[in-house]
């Protein structure tokens, strides 16, 4: 695997997505087992696993989508972003597929 600092801007939103929504598919999957004859025992680990995986894809989101020019976070306004700028919201620079 890849280090994270090896890693593009694409990447690393794609990586924090994936994160976040398999946390949630989690999370959903924990409360529909919930409905059933289920230990409780499981519903807690999934559920914990869901809030792991959620908080991990956040802190990628928060410590990684930065401008590699200047270092200002693209997660504008505490949201992280669908899709990258084109340009740095803070320095002005072009955000490439290459940019690292």
């Amino acid at each position: 695997m890849k280090k994270l600092d090896s890693l593009t801007l694409h990447q690393v939103m794609r990586l924090s997505n994936v994160l976040l929504l398999a946390g949630v598919a989690l999370l959903l999957l924990s409360g529909a087992v919930a409905e059933g004859e289920t230990a409780l025992a499981l519903i807690v680990v999934l559920c914990i696993l869901a809030i792991i995986l959620v908080i991990a894809g956040l802190v990628l989101a928060y410590g990684y989508l930065r401008c590699p020019y200047c270092g200002a976070s693209l997660c504008l306004g505490g949201r992280i972003p669908t899709r990258l700028p084109r340009y740095c919201p803070q320095c002005g620079k072009p955000l490439d597929e290459t940019d690292r």
